[in-house]
């Protein structure tokens, strides 16, 4: 068991090292990752299930993240109104995330159209909130990394919403 947590550790140091000159900004994730409580081990399990695939960069220290959710048409209006005070914790790497939040609209508001709407914003990394992170990901691994989730500081509230897009348009049961 000692032999197999050196070769965990080797090898995840060995994939944040192979690129130290590159000056790859996901490498340096992974590091803040470590620095903020993940193992080596985890950071090789979430690798390996694609949770970094995705990761896009506004500049070397803003990630562009994204949120997806459902609301019904009567909401539209008042949410994209109060887009800036903050739209919650759960966004992810991953621009064509399909609208889990607010999954159960339709039986909520049965009788209204229901809008799908998708978030991009921006995530300083010094506003990631890793305690939270590490507490999702040992919550539910395998939901954490398909769904490639980032959480920002005061519940996702640091998280700046730059664009909310309607992208489809349902009619429920």
């Amino acid at each position: 068991m000692k032999d197999f947590k050196k070769f965990i550790r080797t090898t995840v140091r060995n994939l944040l090292i192979e690129n130290q000159n590159n000056s790859d900004n996901t490498i340096l994730l992974k590091k803040l990752y470590i620095k903020n409580g993940f193992t080596d081990e985890d950071i090789l399990n979430m690798s390996y299930e694609g949770y970094f695939n995705n990761i896009e960069w506004f500049n070397d220290k803003t990630l562009i993240v994204y949120r997806s959710l459902s609301l019904p048409n009567t909401k539209i209006n008042e949410f994209l109104k109060s887009v800036n005070n903050g739209i919650g914790q759960y966004w992810s790497f991953n621009k064509d995330i399909k609208p889990i939040w607010g999954g159960n609209t339709q039986y909520e508001y049965p009788n209204e159209y229901i809008v799908d709407v998708r978030c991009e914003g921006h995530l300083e990394v010094k506003d990631i909130d890793f305690a939270d992170l590490k507490y999702a990901y040992n919550d539910d691994f395998h939901n954490f990394c398909d769904e490639q989730e980032i959480r920002g500081k005061l519940n996702g509230n640091k998280i700046k919403v730059i664009d909310c897009q309607t992208y489809m348009k349902n009619k429920s049961k």
